[in-house]
């Protein structure tokens, strides 16, 4: 019996990009951990685990925040080629913000991978001409992230413009012919309107101190504690209730 409305927070991303944990960090002090973590090349979540935040730990949302993590892409136990693209269909329908977490840069290769598992999400929507389920805010998480955001002039951008500009649609993408990169801007354009991206720095500096790193976020300090409130401020002010057929 959780009270509702109930506002939906997914992960997903590649095997071993430290979803769960980040999770935990964010939502799992106090009470534990939220998601189990392994330390092997084996994945530790199957399929979806959900589970309900603490209350209050947003601010500014009322109601239930429901936590999906899914299990890592890439996984050595995934059986079938569509498992993935259908696993991530069905995370982006039930979410109200789905945070893709992954290392490196938004490259056209990392674009055109984002994609591919969300075929399936926006071959759904597609038949959803009365606007039935709402579209879930996607926000990119940039782990382990260093490097300076500035423009081709040397300006600064904010992450959410540095993601703009890889989801670009540009003038050759018009041509019939378009690239597997362009038709793959154009698929995430379409199934998030709404998106936003979130660098977040390495949380330990040697991998001592991360395999130690305490599950209290405040606890590790730093500029990982300072990134993690951030985050939580910006997924306050994005998640709002999931509404599936008007409910």
């Amino acid at each position: 019996n959780l009270p509702g409305p109930l506002c939906v927070l997914a992960i997903a991303g590649p095997l071993r990009s430290g979803k769960s944990c980040l999770m935990n960090h964010l939502f799992g002090a106090a009470g534990g951990e939220a998601f189990r973590v392994g330390g092997t090349i084996v994945s530790t979540t199957h399929g979806m685990w959900i589970c309900a935040a603490r209350p209050g730990c947003l601010p500014g949302v009322d109601g239930t925040v429901l936590l999906l993590d899914t299990e890592g892409l890439g996984a050595l136990e995934s059986d079938s080629p569509q498992r993935e693209p259908q696993l991530f269909a069905l995370t982006a329908l039930l979410s109200s913000v789905v945070l893709y977490n992954s290392f490196g840069l938004v490259s056209d290769r990392a674009v055109e991978r984002l994609a591919q598992l969300a075929a399936v999400a926006s071959q759904c929507l597609e038949t959803d001409a009365a606007g039935a389920v709402g579209r879930a805010q996607l926000l990119w998480i940039l782990r382990d992230f260093h490097l300076e955001l500035v423009d081709e002039g040397g300006a600064p951008l904010t992450a959410d413009a540095y993601l703009e500009d890889e989801l670009a649609a540009t003038d050759a993408d018009a041509d019939a012919d378009a690239s597997l990169g362009a038709r793959a801007r154009s698929v995430l354009r379409s199934l998030f309107p709404s998106r936003g991206c979130v660098p977040l720095p390495r949380p330990a500096e040697s991998e001592e101190e991360l395999a130690s790193l305490p599950l209290e976020a405040a606890a590790a300090g730093g500029a990982w504690a300072a990134a993690l409130d951030a985050l939580r401020a910006k997924l306050g002010a994005a998640l709002r209730p999931k509404r599936i057929g008007g409910w």
